[in-house]
Parts: C-alpha cells; structure tokens; sequence
C-alpha cells in the first residue's frame, strides 16, 4: 500500500477545483502540443424535431486539435430503426470535417 506523506491531503474536488484541474491539463498539453485550431472548443449539437418534438439528438466538439469527440447520441424508442442515428452521425462528422477535424472518438454504453 502506498502512503502519502502526512501534509499531504487526499479530499473529494468541488466543482471550481475540477475546473481548475481541468484548466492547468489544458494549458499543459497546450504548452507540450501547439493547437491547430482557433478555438479550444467547437460545439456540434443537432436535433431532429417531429410535429416540433425532438425525437433524437447528439452532442460532440471538436477539440484543440481537430478531434471530434461524439458526447450523446439519442434516438427515441419510437423512432430507432429509422437511420436516424446514422443521419446525425454523418451531419457531426461532415460538419467537424469541415473546421477540419482528423480524427472521431466516443464512448459507448
């Protein structure tokens, strides 16, 4: 087992101090790799509404270095099956290809 010398505190991070966190990974990796876009975040979120109800939608960004991360892709019970998913995907990545993102990832479930 490791220990942590006796000034050292180990407590849970309130918001603010993962925002911090956060921040000084960001200038860190910034300082180690130069971006190669203008802005450190781009959002990407469509819907697809029906009679004005969204029955799908997805959320990416495209990050510091034109890689597109695909966030939430939904699809409502009703409506799978309909390549409704695909659609959306091919919008983000058609529209992340554009600010010339290179590269695409996701988490699955």
């Amino acid at each position: 087992m490791i220990t942590l010398d006796s000034t050292f505190t180990i407590l849970e991070a309130t918001a603010e101090e993962s925002e911090f966190i956060r921040d000084e990974i960001v200038q860190f990796n910034i300082q180690q790799v130069p971006l190669t876009q203008k802005e450190i975040l781009v959002h990407k979120n469509y819907v697809v509404k029906e009679n004005n109800k969204i029955i799908a939608g997805i959320t990416a960004k495209i990050y510091m270095w034109g890689i597109l991360f695909i966030d939430i892709l939904f699809i409502a019970e009703s409506h799978r099956k309909k390549h409704l998913g695909t659609y959306l995907l091919n919008k983000v990545e058609e529209e992340a290809r554009k600010e010339g993102a290179t590269l695409a990832h996701l988490d699955t479930f």
